[in-house]
């Protein structure tokens, strides 16, 4: 929640809670992480444009942010390995799928690491592996986030 000024200039108040899910009445399921703090910070920075709008509001922000890059890198990585799990079970009889877009309706959907390139495929009879170039935006270098099956 976000509070502002009269004249919606300044923020005057910010409550960070994080959405863990949804309850059977459609009512959100609140959690904490250590996000908060650095989101709640970069919140209290914000100049917002002069405007008629509403006194408080309630925005959803990523908190990608508050995350190290490389930490990010590597969740999206499983999170491939993750759908790639779940798409071979419905393809048995492949052993890759053509691109990651095809897991992407699987649950991930980020396509560019942290780093704005695409993240890698590698996949053959021995395994599956996507990896991310890092920091350095080369694949095959020490900075590499990767995750395989």
């Amino acid at each position: 929640m976000i509070s502002v000024n009269s004249v919606a200039t300044l923020i005057t108040d910010v409550t960070v809670q994080r959405i863990d899910g949804v309850n059977p009445d459609h009512s959100p399921v609140l959690g904490k992480t250590a996000a908060e703090p650095c989101v709640q910070r970069v919140l209290e920075r914000l100049e917002l444009p002069p405007g008629d709008w509403a006194a408080s509001a309630t925005i959803v922000v990523r908190q990608d942010f508050c995350t190290p890059t490389v930490k990010v890198a590597l969740r999206a990585t499983r999170g491939y390995v993750d759908a790639y799990r779940v798409w071979w079970r419905e393809h048995r009889n492949q052993t890759c799928p053509s691109t990651l877009s095809e897991l992407s309706e699987l649950g991930e959907n980020h396509g560019l690491d942290p780093w704005q390139q695409p993240y890698v495929m590698r996949c053959d009879a021995t395994g599956f592996q996507v990896l991310s170039g890092g920091p350095d935006l080369k694949v095959g270098t020490a900075d590499d986030v990767e995750s395989h099956r």
